[in-house]
Protein backbone atom coordinates (compact mmCIF):
# COMPACT_ATOMS: atom_id res chain seq x y z
CA UNK A 1 0.00 0.00 0.00
CA UNK A 2 1.32 3.44 -0.90
CA UNK A 3 2.09 5.54 2.18
CA UNK A 4 1.72 9.26 2.58
CA UNK A 5 4.43 10.79 4.76
CA UNK A 6 3.37 13.74 6.86
CA UNK A 7 6.30 15.93 7.83
CA UNK A 8 5.71 17.33 11.30
CA UNK A 9 9.27 18.43 12.07
CA UNK A 10 8.42 22.07 12.71
CA UNK A 11 5.26 21.22 14.59
CA UNK A 12 7.03 18.85 16.96
CA UNK A 13 9.83 21.30 17.57
CA UNK A 14 7.37 24.05 18.37
CA UNK A 15 5.52 22.13 21.03
CA UNK A 16 8.39 20.64 22.97
CA UNK A 17 8.34 21.59 26.66
CA UNK A 18 9.72 25.08 27.18
CA UNK A 19 9.28 26.06 23.54
CA UNK A 20 5.62 25.61 22.72
CA UNK A 21 4.00 27.95 20.20
CA UNK A 22 0.65 28.25 18.48
CA UNK A 23 0.94 27.03 14.92
CA UNK A 24 -1.19 28.94 12.44
CA UNK A 25 -3.75 30.38 14.85
CA UNK A 26 -6.06 31.05 11.90
CA UNK A 27 -5.31 27.74 10.19
CA UNK A 28 -7.09 24.63 11.53
CA UNK A 29 -4.89 21.54 11.93
CA UNK A 30 -5.15 18.73 9.38
CA UNK A 31 -7.04 15.74 10.84
CA UNK A 32 -5.04 12.49 10.87
CA UNK A 33 -7.00 9.35 11.89
CA UNK A 34 -4.94 7.46 14.47
CA UNK A 35 -6.00 4.11 13.01
CA UNK A 36 -4.19 5.06 9.79
CA UNK A 37 -0.85 5.83 11.46
CA UNK A 38 1.69 3.28 10.29
CA UNK A 39 -0.33 2.41 7.18
CA UNK A 40 -1.38 5.51 5.30
CA UNK A 41 0.56 8.00 7.41
CA UNK A 42 3.94 8.14 9.12
CA UNK A 43 5.07 10.56 11.79
CA UNK A 44 8.51 12.01 11.09
CA UNK A 45 10.43 12.94 14.22
CA UNK A 46 12.90 15.69 14.93
CA UNK A 47 15.81 13.54 13.78
CA UNK A 48 14.20 13.36 10.34
CA UNK A 49 13.24 9.67 10.46
CA UNK A 50 9.90 7.94 11.16
CA UNK A 51 9.21 7.47 14.85
CA UNK A 52 10.52 4.06 15.91
CA UNK A 53 13.38 3.99 13.38
CA UNK A 54 16.72 3.08 14.95
CA UNK A 55 19.35 5.71 14.16
CA UNK A 56 22.89 6.51 15.26
CA UNK A 57 22.93 9.90 16.95
CA UNK A 58 25.76 11.88 18.45
CA UNK A 59 25.34 14.82 20.75
CA UNK A 60 26.01 16.52 24.05
CA UNK A 61 24.03 16.31 27.28
CA UNK A 62 22.43 19.66 28.07
CA UNK A 63 19.64 21.13 30.17
CA UNK A 64 16.38 22.73 29.14
CA UNK A 65 15.00 25.96 30.53
CA UNK A 66 11.96 24.56 32.31
CA UNK A 67 12.05 22.61 35.56
CA UNK A 68 10.40 19.72 33.72
CA UNK A 69 13.21 19.66 31.14
CA UNK A 70 15.92 19.83 33.80
CA UNK A 71 14.50 16.84 35.66
CA UNK A 72 15.63 14.42 32.93
CA UNK A 73 18.67 14.10 30.61
CA UNK A 74 18.45 16.08 27.38
CA UNK A 75 20.51 15.23 24.30
CA UNK A 76 21.45 18.11 22.00
CA UNK A 77 21.82 16.25 18.73
CA UNK A 78 24.87 17.07 16.61
CA UNK A 79 24.98 14.16 14.16
CA UNK A 80 22.35 11.81 12.70
CA UNK A 81 23.53 8.63 10.96
CA UNK A 82 26.95 10.16 10.40
CA UNK A 83 25.68 13.47 9.00
CA UNK A 84 26.56 16.51 11.12
CA UNK A 85 23.72 18.93 11.77
CA UNK A 86 23.60 22.47 13.12
CA UNK A 87 19.87 22.43 13.77
CA UNK A 88 18.99 23.09 17.39
CA UNK A 89 17.52 19.65 18.15
CA UNK A 90 17.17 18.87 21.83
CA UNK A 91 15.36 15.76 23.02
CA UNK A 92 14.91 14.01 26.36
CA UNK A 93 16.69 10.67 26.32
CA UNK A 94 15.71 7.59 28.29
CA UNK A 95 17.44 4.26 28.82
CA UNK A 96 15.95 1.37 26.85
CA UNK A 97 16.25 -0.89 29.89
CA UNK A 98 17.33 -0.14 33.43
CA UNK A 99 19.35 3.01 34.01
CA UNK A 100 22.16 4.87 32.29
CA UNK A 101 25.43 3.36 33.44
CA UNK A 102 24.03 -0.16 33.08
CA UNK A 103 23.52 -2.75 30.32
CA UNK A 104 25.68 -1.19 27.61
CA UNK A 105 24.64 2.40 28.31
CA UNK A 106 27.11 4.98 29.68
CA UNK A 107 26.54 7.04 32.80
CA UNK A 108 25.59 10.55 31.65
CA UNK A 109 27.42 13.76 32.56
CA UNK A 110 26.35 17.30 31.72
CA UNK A 111 28.46 18.69 28.86
CA UNK A 112 29.81 15.30 27.78
CA UNK A 113 29.37 14.07 24.19
CA UNK A 114 27.95 10.61 23.47
CA UNK A 115 27.04 8.33 20.59
CA UNK A 116 23.84 6.28 20.85
CA UNK A 117 21.95 3.72 18.89
CA UNK A 118 18.48 5.06 19.61
CA UNK A 119 14.99 5.54 18.30
CA UNK A 120 12.61 8.46 18.63
CA UNK A 121 9.20 7.90 20.15
CA UNK A 122 6.44 10.18 21.38
CA UNK A 123 2.96 10.77 22.66
CA UNK A 124 0.63 13.27 24.26
CA UNK A 125 1.22 14.56 27.77
CA UNK A 126 -0.59 17.04 29.99
CA UNK A 127 -4.29 17.76 30.46
CA UNK A 128 -6.66 19.65 28.10
CA UNK A 129 -7.66 23.01 29.61
CA UNK A 130 -11.31 22.17 28.95
CA UNK A 131 -11.10 19.54 31.68
CA UNK A 132 -10.62 22.28 34.26
CA UNK A 133 -13.17 24.56 32.60
CA UNK A 134 -15.77 21.83 33.10
CA UNK A 135 -15.17 21.76 36.83
CA UNK A 136 -12.61 19.01 37.41
CA UNK A 137 -10.05 19.53 40.16
CA UNK A 138 -7.22 21.79 39.02
CA UNK A 139 -3.86 20.07 39.24
CA UNK A 140 -0.34 21.21 38.45
CA UNK A 141 0.39 20.02 34.92
CA UNK A 142 1.03 21.23 31.37
CA UNK A 143 -1.24 21.83 28.43
CA UNK A 144 -2.19 18.77 26.39
CA UNK A 145 0.39 18.49 23.63
CA UNK A 146 2.45 16.02 21.61
CA UNK A 147 6.17 15.71 22.25
CA UNK A 148 8.91 13.24 21.39
CA UNK A 149 11.95 11.74 23.10
CA UNK A 150 14.85 9.42 22.36
CA UNK A 151 15.27 5.91 23.72
CA UNK A 152 18.94 4.93 23.92
CA UNK A 153 19.64 1.23 23.32
CA UNK A 154 23.46 1.26 23.29
CA UNK A 155 25.98 4.04 23.63
CA UNK A 156 29.40 5.33 24.61
CA UNK A 157 31.16 8.58 25.44
CA UNK A 158 32.94 10.29 22.53
CA UNK A 159 35.15 13.33 21.95
CA UNK A 160 33.44 16.71 21.47
CA UNK A 161 32.18 17.43 17.96
CA UNK A 162 33.83 20.49 16.40
CA UNK A 163 32.35 21.72 13.13
CA UNK A 164 34.64 22.00 10.12
CA UNK A 165 33.85 23.04 6.52
CA UNK A 166 34.40 19.46 5.34
CA UNK A 167 31.31 18.39 7.32
CA UNK A 168 28.99 20.58 5.24
CA UNK A 169 30.02 20.34 1.59
CA UNK A 170 27.24 21.75 -0.63
CA UNK A 171 25.20 22.63 2.47
CA UNK A 172 24.63 25.89 4.31
CA UNK A 173 26.55 26.13 7.57
CA UNK A 174 27.83 28.57 10.17
CA UNK A 175 31.61 28.12 10.37
CA UNK A 176 33.58 29.72 13.19
CA UNK A 177 37.29 30.43 13.46
CA UNK A 178 39.83 33.27 13.40
CA UNK A 179 39.64 36.22 10.99
CA UNK A 180 42.63 36.46 8.64
CA UNK A 181 43.48 37.96 5.25
CA UNK A 182 45.25 35.73 2.75
CA UNK A 183 46.37 37.16 -0.60
CA UNK A 184 44.31 40.25 0.18
CA UNK A 185 41.06 38.27 0.59
CA UNK A 186 39.10 37.65 3.81
CA UNK A 187 39.24 34.18 5.31
CA UNK A 188 38.37 32.32 8.47
CA UNK A 189 41.00 29.88 9.69
CA UNK A 190 40.45 26.87 11.94
CA UNK A 191 42.17 23.63 12.90
CA UNK A 192 43.83 22.51 9.67
CA UNK A 193 41.46 24.30 7.30
CA UNK A 194 40.93 27.68 5.59
CA UNK A 195 37.52 29.06 4.64
CA UNK A 196 37.56 31.74 1.97
CA UNK A 197 34.68 34.21 2.28
CA UNK A 198 32.54 35.42 -0.60
CA UNK A 199 33.37 39.11 -0.07
CA UNK A 200 35.49 41.71 -1.84
CA UNK A 201 36.74 43.73 1.12
CA UNK A 202 39.34 42.17 3.42
CA UNK A 203 39.07 42.19 7.20
CA UNK A 204 40.20 45.45 8.74
CA UNK A 205 43.49 45.45 10.63
CA UNK A 206 41.59 45.70 13.89
CA UNK A 207 39.49 42.63 13.02
CA UNK A 208 42.34 40.33 12.05
CA UNK A 209 43.07 37.74 14.71
CA UNK A 210 39.67 37.94 16.37
CA UNK A 211 36.97 35.30 16.55
CA UNK A 212 34.77 35.41 13.47
CA UNK A 213 32.16 33.38 11.64
CA UNK A 214 30.58 33.05 8.21
CA UNK A 215 27.25 31.57 7.15
CA UNK A 216 26.97 30.36 3.58
CA UNK A 217 27.01 27.32 1.29
CA UNK A 218 30.27 25.42 1.70
CA UNK A 219 32.11 24.42 -1.49
CA UNK A 220 35.28 22.50 -2.29
CA UNK A 221 38.28 24.23 -3.89
CA UNK A 222 41.30 22.82 -5.69
CA UNK A 223 43.16 22.79 -2.37
CA UNK A 224 42.14 19.90 -0.11
CA UNK A 225 42.36 22.05 3.04
CA UNK A 226 40.77 25.21 1.61
CA UNK A 227 37.02 25.75 1.24
CA UNK A 228 34.78 28.51 -0.06
CA UNK A 229 31.69 29.93 1.66
CA UNK A 230 29.36 30.90 -1.18
CA UNK A 231 26.92 33.80 -0.70
CA UNK A 232 28.31 34.14 2.77
CA UNK A 233 27.60 36.65 5.51
CA UNK A 234 30.72 37.10 7.64
CA UNK A 235 31.14 38.96 10.91
CA UNK A 236 33.01 39.03 14.18
CA UNK A 237 31.27 36.84 16.74
CA UNK A 238 32.19 38.33 20.14
CA UNK A 239 30.12 41.26 21.41
CA UNK A 240 33.11 43.06 22.91
CA UNK A 241 34.68 43.22 19.43
CA UNK A 242 31.64 44.97 17.93
CA UNK A 243 31.11 47.94 20.26
CA UNK A 244 30.05 51.06 18.33
CA UNK A 245 29.17 49.14 15.18
CA UNK A 246 25.83 48.59 13.53
CA UNK A 247 25.28 44.87 14.02
CA UNK A 248 22.70 42.21 13.28
CA UNK A 249 22.41 39.60 16.02
CA UNK A 250 20.34 36.43 16.29
CA UNK A 251 19.06 35.34 19.67
CA UNK A 252 16.06 34.97 21.97
CA UNK A 253 13.77 37.66 23.39
CA UNK A 254 12.79 37.59 27.06
CA UNK A 255 10.34 40.02 28.67
CA UNK A 256 11.72 41.83 31.70
CA UNK A 257 9.69 43.75 34.28
CA UNK A 258 10.08 47.05 32.48
CA UNK A 259 12.27 46.31 29.47
CA UNK A 260 13.06 43.68 26.87
CA UNK A 261 16.15 41.52 27.09
CA UNK A 262 17.69 39.94 24.06
CA UNK A 263 19.85 36.91 24.77
CA UNK A 264 22.80 36.52 22.46
CA UNK A 265 24.64 33.25 23.05
CA UNK A 266 24.29 33.39 26.81
CA UNK A 267 24.76 37.18 27.18
CA UNK A 268 21.85 39.55 27.70
CA UNK A 269 21.52 42.69 25.60
CA UNK A 270 18.87 45.31 26.35
CA UNK A 271 16.85 46.43 23.32
CA UNK A 272 16.33 50.15 22.85
CA UNK A 273 13.57 50.72 20.32
CA UNK A 274 14.12 52.97 17.31
CA UNK A 275 11.43 55.55 16.39
CA UNK A 276 10.56 53.41 13.37
CA UNK A 277 9.97 50.32 15.51
CA UNK A 278 6.22 50.44 16.08
CA UNK A 279 5.56 46.84 17.11
CA UNK A 280 6.91 47.04 20.68
CA UNK A 281 3.80 45.32 21.98
CA UNK A 282 4.15 42.60 19.37
CA UNK A 283 7.69 41.75 20.37
CA UNK A 284 6.57 41.37 23.98
CA UNK A 285 4.37 38.57 22.72
CA UNK A 286 7.49 36.87 21.31
CA UNK A 287 8.72 35.92 24.78
CA UNK A 288 11.12 32.99 24.38
CA UNK A 289 11.03 33.11 20.58
CA UNK A 290 14.00 33.42 18.16
CA UNK A 291 14.51 36.95 16.85
CA UNK A 292 16.98 38.80 14.63
CA UNK A 293 17.76 42.23 16.08
CA UNK A 294 19.72 45.07 14.42
CA UNK A 295 21.11 48.29 15.85
CA UNK A 296 24.22 49.98 17.19
CA UNK A 297 25.88 47.97 19.96
CA UNK A 298 26.89 49.94 23.04
CA UNK A 299 28.70 48.89 26.21
CA UNK A 300 26.74 50.63 28.96
CA UNK A 301 28.63 49.08 31.86
CA UNK A 302 29.45 51.84 34.41
CA UNK A 303 33.17 52.65 34.07
CA UNK A 304 33.77 52.04 37.77
CA UNK A 305 32.56 48.44 37.42
CA UNK A 306 34.47 47.41 34.32
CA UNK A 307 37.55 46.26 36.23
CA UNK A 308 35.78 44.92 39.32
CA UNK A 309 34.80 41.41 40.33
CA UNK A 310 31.76 39.86 41.89
CA UNK A 311 31.45 38.43 45.41
CA UNK A 312 33.08 35.13 44.41
CA UNK A 313 35.88 36.72 42.38
CA UNK A 314 34.31 36.42 38.92
CA UNK A 315 34.48 39.46 36.57
CA UNK A 316 31.39 41.65 36.52
CA UNK A 317 29.46 40.93 33.34
CA UNK A 318 29.32 43.81 30.83
CA UNK A 319 26.01 45.56 30.27
CA UNK A 320 25.19 45.85 26.57
CA UNK A 321 22.47 47.89 24.87
CA UNK A 322 21.42 47.65 21.24
CA UNK A 323 20.67 51.30 20.44
CA UNK A 324 17.96 52.34 17.97
CA UNK A 325 17.17 48.68 17.43
CA UNK A 326 14.74 46.96 15.14
CA UNK A 327 13.84 43.29 15.09
CA UNK A 328 11.99 40.52 13.33
CA UNK A 329 11.04 36.97 14.24
CA UNK A 330 13.00 34.16 12.59
CA UNK A 331 12.18 30.47 12.25
CA UNK A 332 14.88 29.01 14.47
CA UNK A 333 18.37 29.38 15.89
CA UNK A 334 21.32 27.12 15.14
CA UNK A 335 23.08 24.91 17.66
CA UNK A 336 25.94 27.41 18.10
CA UNK A 337 23.44 30.20 18.76
CA UNK A 338 21.95 28.43 21.80
CA UNK A 339 24.86 27.73 24.20
CA UNK A 340 22.49 28.28 27.14
CA UNK A 341 20.96 24.85 26.59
Amino acid sequence: MKRTIILIWVGLFAVLPGNRATYGADTPPTPVPVQELGTKYQLIGQVGEPLGSVVTVRGVIGTGRSKADQSKPQLRVRSINGRTTQQDIMLPIYAYFGEFGEDGLPALELGQYYEFEAYESGGYIGVPSEVFERGSAVIQTTDHFFCTHLVGCRGSAIAPIVDAPSDFIDREALIQGIAKNLDGRPCIVGGGWILRIDADAPWSDSDVGKQAEAYGTIRHTDDATTYFSENSAARLSQLEDQIGRHVTLRGTVWNGSNHLRFEYRGTYVELEASPAQTDWDNIRRLHGEPVEASGVLDDATPPAMRQTTGPTGEPVKPYYILRQSSWKRIDELLFQERPDR
